[in-house]
């Protein structure tokens, strides 16, 4: 398997090696996957761009932005269609945790494949303590128990969702979207669209996106 060129950010060992800030080695590509999942390393990013296959993959930009810096995919916010290429990164303007490689990385999750990982939608929770009953007004909260009988529910973060385009995934995010621009409130609206919708979503774990959280509840 390929090694790939990582720059440490902080201290960890692998085997019996210690590294330190700012030290460079060399991992495989499911190696540096993990250890830029953890923070513990940046790439270069031609490397991260050589390592992930982002062909077919672009962003939508739900809002207002200022223009994206070496962004080397497609972005667009024109239309109604929230997943206009093969694998999108939906993206609302604000994320703290927005870089490129983090966009590749989370692109990297769902590529279509033939196995049971392979994953529709990628999304990162917000909490690993709180649930959606702790999020939205009180009509949000009994509109969601009506439809889905609990509010135990994983909270997700909603400003950056990777989603590969299978008409599992075209209908789930219509239906969230739907539901935004009638001004339900972002999280709640999200998982009522993905519990009444069969997709295969692999979730992220909080730190994922780092910097940021929801403002509600």
């Amino acid at each position: 398997m390929a090694k790939h060129w990582v720059q440490a950010l902080k201290a960890f060992r692998i085997d019996t090696t210690l590294y330190q800030p700012g030290d460079w080695l060399q991992v495989n590509r499911l190696a540096m996957r993990k250890l830029m999942e953890e923070g513990r390393v940046e790439t270069p990013m031609e490397i991260v761009a050589e390592t992930f296959d982002l062909s077919g993959c672009g962003i939508f930009q739900r809002g207002e932005a200022p223009a994206l810096k070496d962004c080397w995919i497609p972005i667009t916010s024109e239309g109604d269609n929230w997943l206009p290429y093969d694998r999108t990164v939906i993206w609302l303007p604000g994320t703290k945790a927005f870089t490129m490689a983090r966009v590749a990385l989370g692109l990297s999750y769902i590529e279509a494949g033939d196995d049971y990982n392979s994953w529709e939608m990628a999304a990162a929770l917000a909490s690993e303590a709180k649930t959606v009953g702790q999020f939205g007004s009180e009509d949000e909260q009994q509109k969601t128990l009506k439809l889905l009988g609990d509010l135990r529910l994983p909270v997700y973060q909603t400003d950056m969702v990777w989603a590969r385009r299978t008409p599992a995934t075209e209908a789930m995010v219509a239906a969230w979207r739907a539901e935004v621009e009638s001004g339900a409130d972002e999280i709640h609206a999200f998982v009522r669209a993905l519990y009444t919708h069969s997709v295969r979503l692999t979730t992220l774990p909080p730190q994922w996106l780092s910097g940021h959280r929801p403002s509600r509840g």
